[in-house]
């Protein structure tokens, strides 16, 4: 039986109300935390981190101990520097190309109408999954005391990023959509040649301006993604040049629907309500659905997420949400879990906060 449409509808803001309502209480209460943690004195800083990571490791909270253990259980490399198509393999002909470090002001120009794509909001990570090469990867730089309290306060636990980051190498298997996510993590360069160092191509065309497409980046699209090698430098304007844009518009719209469907599952096993892309917010209670009927095994989820087409998938779940009451409980159960961790980890920062703050010598 088909769920009716309006159902889905109002099922679907039910959601997103209770997600708004649950949300926002939690972000009032880790802003309080951060706020108090920044007015201890250095010295005390990393005794309330000590303290907090000291009692989360105490709670026997069975999502934390979950998520730990996934997020642990691996090591990962450092991340490779991304890179940028090369004019010598894609476009001889075409303008050389000159790398514009991160803090040029042409390239925060750029940064500012192309904003990173941050999947967690809320999360700092040292760990994060690399599209461009296929890895979870780490950091150059290890996270401060402040960021690893925040994370806390925010309701992680200390592994989240890892468990994401390993989820996230899980769930990416699908081979053609590997090689498309390869090719728009990939460096931003405009026209003229200028490589923007940080912004990747995946960055401008997820804002939704208008994105220069320079011939080295769409020839390398139409030999890797289309396999054909009928484009060459210079690609003249006409029927043909708009027609390879608009394949390369649609290719990265489909790549975009994939990427936050395993993002929203990945971020949906570390938290209740985790804080992405307003847009996708949806997807989140839908992905605690599905982990809920798989006991929260990667391994088994990966395999269902990836064996339907998408719509197929998402109108499914809608559907045993609204027309199996267990289903639906099984969901919220597994939200309420996951909250109840978010408040413990905060439960314990505001804990170590105090006995910091008892300790702390008055004088800053």
């Amino acid at each position: 039986m088909q769920a009716p449409r309006a159902l889905l509808a109002g099922l679907a803001v039910l959601m997103a109300s209770a997600c708004i309502c649950a949300c926002t209480v939690a972000q009032v209460g880790a802003t309080s935390l951060r706020q108090r943690f920044d007015a201890l004195p250095l010295s005390a800083m990393q005794s309330a981190l000590e303290g907090a990571l000291l009692r989360v490791s105490a709670l026997q909270d069975e999502t934390l101990l979950r998520v730990e253990a996934y997020g642990g259980a691996a090591s990962f490399p450092p991340r490779k520097e991304r890179s940028h198509h090369s004019p010598a393999e894609f476009a001889p002909v075409a303008p050389a190309r000159k790398r514009i470090d991160a803090d040029d002001p042409r390239n925060k120009k750029v940064r500012a109408e192309f904003p990173t794509v941050q999947l967690l909001r809320d999360l700092i990570p040292h760990v994060a999954y690399d599209w461009l090469h296929g890895e979870a990867a780490t950091a150059s730089r290890p996270l401060s005391v402040r960021e690893r309290f925040a994370n806390l306060c925010a309701g992680y636990p200390p592994a989240a990023d890892r468990a994401v980051a390993r989820l996230l190498w899980l769930l990416d298997r699908d081979a053609d959509q590997r090689t498309i996510a390869a090719w728009s993590e990939h460096s931003y360069a405009d026209r003229d040649g200028r490589v923007f160092d940080g912004v990747s191509l995946y960055e401008a065309w997820y804002s939704g301006r208008t994105v220069e497409v320079p011939d080295v980046d769409a020839i390398a699209f139409a030999r890797r993604i289309l396999l054909t090698d009928s484009f060459v430098s210079p690609i003249p304007e006409g029927r043909r040049r708009e027609r390879l844009y608009d394949q390369i518009r649609a290719t990265l719209k489909k790549h975009r629907e994939y990427r936050t469907l395993c993002e929203s599952a990945a971020a949906a096993f570390v938290a209740a309500e985790p804080e992405l892309d307003p847009t996708y917010q949806p997807l989140v209670d839908r992905m605690q659905l599905m982990w809920s009927e798989h006991g929260h095994d990667p391994d088994s989820f990966a395999k269902k997420l990836t064996e339907s087409d998408r719509a197929e998938l998402l109108a499914q779940l809608d559907e045993r949400a609204i027309t199996l009451p267990e289903s639906f409980s099984a969901m919220r159960e597994a939200k309420q879990h996951k909250r109840a961790m978010g408040d413990a980890i905060r439960s314990a920062c505001a804990a170590a906060l105090l006995a910091a703050e008892q300790s702390a010598p008055q004088d800053k």
